[in-house]
């Protein structure tokens, strides 16, 4: 049986066969891999900032199916996604190492929502949504995807006010959580999309434990009543790779 792509992004419906995921993180492919789990390792990106240019959310968004949109700044990447299948889109948009000047492909796409601080979304996505009709929310985290762990279409994780209150009024249930816990080299706190993603439809996974998140009992309470299995990856704690982006299923 060949893998499918993935048509609804973040949203598996089966098992995920493979996924992208920043070069840097090589940490995370033995446990990917004994998952069954195929990483394309993406380059790093030389307009953002070296702690996050391995960061895949700020350079890849995925439209769904075969579409996808990625930065020209790692316009060598599309050469091993166009191989793996891939209608590549190159955006045309400018980025550079400051916020919010990184974040135009930050957005989050939830079936028929996408969340962003719209003023700074890339014009490709924007269109996109218009042309499919999908919701354009806005909020003032330009990290949108980075700041939202995604469990089903009626189901998040964050630790924004602004991202909880545009979901909890475009009907997506959420569990807001108290922002630290999570490590992001050169920063305060990651950010829990960032350390996470859906494996298959019923289970997510994080980069590594939650120890250190001040409600982890919370969260995993939120993901067992989901009827959810929780995967941890590594031992460490809990760090911030700019998203695995699930990309085909199986």
């Amino acid at each position: 049986m060949d893998a499918e792509f993935i048509k609804q992004p973040n949203l598996p419906d089966y098992r995920v066969k493979s996924v992208i995921l920043g070069e840097k993180y090589g940490l995370l492919g033995k446990s990917l891999s004994y998952y069954g789990i195929n990483v394309l390792p993406m380059p790093g990106n030389p307009l953002l900032a070296k702690q996050v240019a391995y960061h895949a959310d700020l350079s890849i968004f995925h439209l769904g199916g075969r579409n996808i949109l990625i930065s020209k700044a790692i316009i060598s990447f599309a050469t091993l996604l166009r191989e793996a299948g891939f209608n590549v889109i190159i955006s045309q948009a400018t980025q550079n190492d400051h916020y919010p000047s990184d974040i135009g492909l930050n957005a989050c796409l939830i079936k028929g929502n996408l969340f962003h601080m719209i003023e700074y979304t890339d014009k490709f996505i924007l269109q996109f949504a218009l042309s499919n009709k999908i919701v354009i929310n806005n909020v003032n985290q330009g990290y949108t995807k980075c700041s939202v762990c995604v469990l089903d279409e009626n189901h998040i994780i964050t630790s924004d006010k602004g991202i909880s209150n545009s979901a909890l009024r475009a009907g997506i249930d959420c569990l807001l959580i108290n922002p630290g816990g999570i490590k992001l080299t050169g920063y305060d706190t990651g950010f829990i999309g960032g350390s996470s993603f859906k494996i298959s439809k019923n289970a997510v996974a994080f980069t590594g434990t939650l120890k250190y998140l001040k409600d982890e009992k919370r969260i995993l309470d939120y993901i067992s009543a989901l009827d959810m299995e929780v995967i941890f990856l590594t031992d460490e704690p809990c760090f911030d790779v700019g998203s695995i982006i699930p990309l085909t299923e199986l």
